[in-house]
């Protein structure tokens, strides 16, 4: 039996309105991706605003970093050749020290250099040490200098006279520390005094090799004597480097009396000892200081 006419209309409905919501449904979903579309566009655009201040701060990134990494490379390399110049100021500070302790063994030395020595170990030091730490150093040289003089130089020789004059007329940390006592305790022999006991007993064996050596001087009706002149070698520079001792500014007078009559005590020269008496003075050590044959490497 076929359908009736109402039937067919009710059957219909259903369809037309299932057909209305699926294009509405479609027309949503392409309302939707017009809006996705528009958003994402929107997005793009504002990014694409923002790209060349990305770029600028990439850039600006990159460019700090570079500097960071070239800095820190160049402090290593600047702390690495410090430490190569301190090592090298370390070496040649330690060379330097060893050649001016060497200088009674070391016959091809010259005053003239070890002076000059001593002018490069101070300025080494100076840069090698600070403060209380260079004063200690300093002590220590000072002591090895005054142990080499008064223990390891030979007065019998005049080079190494000449050496001991010229520290003393060049380097005003000799010449205080000479005035130190041994003992440490203020009171008692100085190294000064423990000199010129050297000096006396190198002219005690002069004396004893060459019988009125020194008492054979002659001073004229003035005088004056000049070693320079009517003495030769080594009498000659064990006066002068005696003379210079004993006339040490700082030197007590009394210990200056006894030592003096000593020297006439054992060459009966009384001439020379009056003329002693009398502050013979320490005679100018002429040297033109020269740079070692080991030199300091510069700090540039």
């Amino acid at each position: 039996m076929e359908p009736t006419s109402g039937e067919h209309a009710s059957s219909t409905i259903p369809l037309e309105e299932i057909s209305r919501k699926q294009a509405m449904a479609e027309l949503r979903k392409l309302e939707l991706e017009v809006e996705a579309l528009e958003r994402g566009r929107d997005w793009e655009v504002r990014i694409a605003s923002f790209i060349p201040i990305i770029t600028a701060v990439i850039s600006i990134a990159g460019f700090i970093l570079g500097v960071v990494i070239f800095t820190n490379q160049q402090a290593r390399e600047r702390e690495a050749r410090e430490q190569d110049r301190k090592s090298r100021q370390i070496n040649d500070y330690r060379t330097g020290y060893e050649q001016l302790l060497l200088f009674s063994s070391n016959e091809k030395m010259t005053v003239a250099r070890v002076l000059a020595l001593k002018d490069d170990l101070d300025a080494l030091q100076a840069d090698l040490y600070k403060d209380k730490a260079q004063e200690q150093e300093k002590d220590r040289v000072l002591g090895s200098i005054c142990n080499l003089i008064a223990r390891d130089l030979d007065f019998t020789q005049p080079r190494q006279v000449t050496f001991d004059i010229a520290a003393l007329q060049n380097w005003s940390e000799y010449k205080a520390g000479l005035l130190r006592n041994l003992s440490g305790d203020g009171i008692g022999q100085t190294v000064n005094d423990s000199i010129i006991n050297k000096y006396l007993q190198v002219v005690q064996d002069l004396e004893w090799k060459e019988k009125g050596v020194f008492k054979n001087v002659n001073v004229d009706t003035t005088g004056a004597v000049d070693p320079e002149i009517i003495l030769k070698d080594p009498q000659r520079s064990v006066v002068n480097g005696f003379a210079c001792h004993v006339n040490l500014p700082g030197h007590q007078n009394d210990k200056r009396e006894v030592q003096v009559a000593k020297f006439g005590e054992i060459t009966q020269a009384f001439k020379l000892e009056a003329f002693l008496k009398k502050k013979y003075p320490c005679p100018p050590i002429l040297v033109i200081p020269t740079r070692p044959a080991v030199a300091p490497h510069s700090n540039n």
